[in-house]
């Protein structure tokens, strides 16, 4: 039952990745990098989702895997969180190039991947599941990791784009 979140995630990270493949070069234009780093970003991006998907999908590396995925749609949820706070609007890159402009939905996406993955961590542990208990844990762990992300752009001192283009301008 537990390997079910696990092969969701894998699934849209296979989706994701062969997305950005057929498109390679808008995806690594679009990424808000340098001229040189783009290309190398956009071909890591696209071998770590590859290889997350084959070690969830394998099973063998269960735990393993689901925590090293957990970090990776965390890091991508705090780029996510940078482009969303950032003073110049970017489009969502997260399934190739030509997304919408990057807005809460994509974060609420990747807080419901990071809780899929949790519960798939927690019910593997040798207590008795309970289902409701395992998706309100991984709910709130995924909400505590990209909240904390949020905190730390907020402290940073991040400007995010309101309605209408306006800049809001977060300081200490």
């Amino acid at each position: 039952m537990f390997a079910l979140p696990s092969g969701f995630v894998a699934a849209v990270l296979l989706y994701s990745a062969v997305s950005k493949s057929s498109s390679l070069d808008e995806f690594a234009v679009g990424l808000p990098f340098g001229a040189r780093v783009r290309s190398v970003v956009a071909r890591l991006v696209i071998v770590t989702e590859l290889a997350i998907a084959v070690a969830l999908l394998s099973g063998r590396l269960s735990p393993a895997a689901d925590a090293i995925a957990i970090g990776v749609v965390f890091a991508f949820t705090v780029f996510l969180l940078t482009l969303l706070f950032g003073r110049v609007p970017a489009r969502c890159q997260c399934f190739g190039s030509g997304g919408d402009p990057v807005s809460g939905r994509d974060i609420a996406r990747n807080v419901g991947l990071i809780a899929l993955l949790a519960v798939g961590v927690l019910g593997r542990s040798n207590v008795e599941p309970d289902v409701f208990g395992l998706l309100a844990g991984g709910t709130i762990f995924a909400l505590v990791l990209v909240g904390s992300a949020a905190v730390v752009l907020v402290r940073a001192g991040i400007s995010w784009r309101g309605a209408y283009g306006s800049v809001i301008t977060v300081s200490r």
